[in-house]
């Protein structure tokens, strides 16, 4: 093919030499496999290359390449933590059961059909429907002097079915409030990942950043009652919350106060024990008896029953401890009241002594005979309960 004059000898010179150029590559890969091979230039290609490369920019990699950067997000994660596991062992809960994955509906004897109750795995809704009675005339026969059966008060009834629905309309609330509350720590989770995914000086980085501390703020105002930080506590997935939440709290001690006054939520011998531990004891370590005397005085106004629950745990019972020695430690530091701290001590000590058994310790103490003597002095009824203690203690084994 010829090339055709444009009337600019350079020009012409120069199409020339590319059609020359082209026939020669032709005719070198003539003979080749590739029949197409050498019909691009290398301008071509440089073309082609530079449209690629401009696909692989983006202003918000989260959003416009959001698999590839959640993978290689995952896969640091993963390698740090096979780093820290490195050389430690793995703390393995000894009461770890086979679950049956089947579900069986629960069966009443003597009834018509078969009834079936909810659970986490078969969530169906059972009909809610509010038990109304008619208020009945009384009758003869009814009556004290017959012999007969008094009729129920209709307004005790009443009253019953009201404080029955105002529990359930509050857990319902409690719910809710957990939904949207964790809503917002998702979100703030998210505009994290984003913000550390974007590029600086992106244009997306400050709607980011608003979105950021407008998530912060609902969460902060949300956790910021202990009244409501103790309800939370009182379920599941509040719990998980409230943990969660503490990595971004700029104020905690209303968090950590309320935690520590309501352990017999928290201590549950389950995975998030070292990870509320790991928080408490520095908050103990650091706070003053004056901050720490209202989660102790929970403590010990607690049922016998629910101390004796708390103290078979592993956080429980190191918590406690912790709590005591720290009181003993400090009782000379301080002018506070140390009767607070006094009747823990002796509560501890009763419950051992009665034969409660202690949950493992997540520290290892060092504890001697003399180490309450601030607090008070061992009788031969709880001395033997604190030898107990001390010789648990020395046995403790603590991963590094």
């Amino acid at each position: 093919m010829a090339a055709v004059a444009t009337g600019d000898p350079l020009l012409d010179a120069r199409m020339v030499e590319e059609e020359e150029e082209m026939a020669r590559r032709r005719k070198h890969y003539a003979n080749t496999e590739d029949e197409y091979a050498g019909l691009m230039s290398q301008k071509d290609k440089q073309w082609i290359i530079n449209i690629q490369l401009n696909q692989l920019k983006c202003d918000n990699p989260y959003v416009d390449d959001y698999y590839f950067t959640i993978y290689q997000a995952r896969k640091e994660e993963q390698k740090h933590r096979d780093d820290n596991r490195a050389g430690k062992e793995l703390l393995l809960n000894e009461s770890v059961v086979e679950l049956n994955t089947s579900y069986t509906p629960a069966q009443f004897e003597n009834s018509l059909g078969k009834l079936q109750c909810v659970t986490v795995k078969a969530p169906r809704q059972i009909i809610d429907v509010g038990v109304v009675r008619v208020p009945e005339t009384p009758r003869a026969t009814d009556s004290p002097v017959s012999g007969g059966r008094e009729a129920e008060s209709p307004s005790l009834l009443n009253v019953t079915l009201i404080e029955k629905k105002k529990a359930s309309g509050e857990y319902k609330m409690l719910l809710m409030k957990i939904e949207v509350l964790f809503s917002a720590l998702l979100d703030l989770e998210a505009d994290k990942l984003k913000l550390e995914a974007l590029p600086t000086g992106a244009p997306l980085r400050e709607q980011i950043s608003h979105d950021e501390v407008s998530h912060l703020q609902i969460l902060q105002s949300g956790l910021s009652s202990a009244e409501v930080v103790s309800d939370c506590l009182a379920v599941a997935k509040g719990r998980n919350l409230v943990l969660r939440s503490l990595a971004y709290l700029s104020s905690k001690e209303v968090v950590l106060n309320s935690i520590l006054s309501n352990i017999h939520h928290v201590a549950r011998n389950d995975q998030m024990d070292l990870q509320f531990w790991s928080l408490l004891a520095k908050y103990i370590d650091s706070a003053s008896l004056e901050k720490l005397e209202p989660a102790a005085s929970n403590i010990v106004n607690m049922k016998s029953k629910n101390k004796k629950s708390v103290l078979s745990t592993s956080l429980g019972a190191s918590i406690i401890l912790t709590l005591i020695l720290k009181a003993s430690l400090d009782s000379g530091k301080t002018n506070n009241n140390l009767n607070t701290w006094s009747v823990l001590a002796t509560t501890l000590l009763s419950l051992v002594a009665e034969g409660a058994v202690l949950g493992a310790f997540l520290a290892r103490f060092s504890l001697s005979e003399s180490s309450l003597a601030s607090l008070l002095s061992l009788d031969n009824t709880l001395k033997p309960a604190w030898i107990n203690i001390m010789e648990q203690s020395k046995g403790v084994e603590v991963s590094s």
